[in-house]
């Protein structure tokens, strides 16, 4: 258990330090295959209730919000998209965020990762106010994030589809290959900056 949570660690702190914009952009399926693992093992500490089953529901019903976010192949015109939105966006919820993170933290883990997901797709000048928030969560264990009963990888990499482009480079390798100076950087660096401004100019007609 020692040597799997020593890992686990390493790759806690380096999604942490990994933009949730750059999730969206690549194309490494990342939080595909975190939610791939079965996280059963070596299991949650005791006496724990991460899917809030059995926590104060006098607010929200977090096994419904967890219920919503499931397949049922029963009911296979269900959207988790829109019937979660009840519950992301009730009123009562954001009124007290301190309360309910006591109540469910990971329900609510849940519920910014939701907000964010609606602001990219429909208001993105609205994604910087909730990306953070999903940011933090991943300051949380992975393993615990894993097996907390929510489908928190699985929402994580949802974020991949909702990006409106992929990763490019802002020119080609030809236009980078032919800059001038490009060899001589410290040079150029050194010289005044009147003189470095006029050699840096682009040559007429490039780009």
């Amino acid at each position: 258990i020692a040597c799997y949570l020593k890992h686990t660690g390493k790759v806690s702190r380096e999604l942490f330090a990994t933009p949730l914009l750059v999730i969206m952009g690549t194309e490494w399926p990342i939080y595909a295959l975190l939610n791939s693992y079965d996280w059963a093992w070596p299991g949650l500490p005791a006496g724990r209730d991460y899917m809030c089953g059995q926590s104060n529901r006098s607010i929200l019903a977090w096994p419904e919000l967890r219920s919503a976010l499931e397949f049922d192949p029963s009911q296979p015109w269900r959207s988790w998209w829109k019937d979660s939105v009840r519950f992301v966006f009730d009123a009562k919820v954001v009124s007290d965020f301190y309360t309910r993170s006591r109540e469910c933290l990971y329900g609510v883990y849940v519920m910014n990762m939701l907000k964010a997901m609606w602001a990219t797709d429909t208001e993105s000048s609205a994604f910087n106010i909730y990306a953070p928030y999903v940011q933090w969560i991943l300051y949380e264990s992975v393993h615990l994030l894993g097996a907390g009963g929510w489908p928190i990888f699985a929402l994580l990499h949802h974020f991949t589809s909702l990006r409106r482009h992929g990763f490019r480079l802002d020119f080609t390798a030809t236009e980078l290959g032919g800059l001038p100076f490009r060899e001589h950087g410290e040079w150029l660096q050194a010289q005044p900056l009147d003189r470095h401004l006029s050699l840096a100019q682009p040559r007429p007609g490039w780009r």
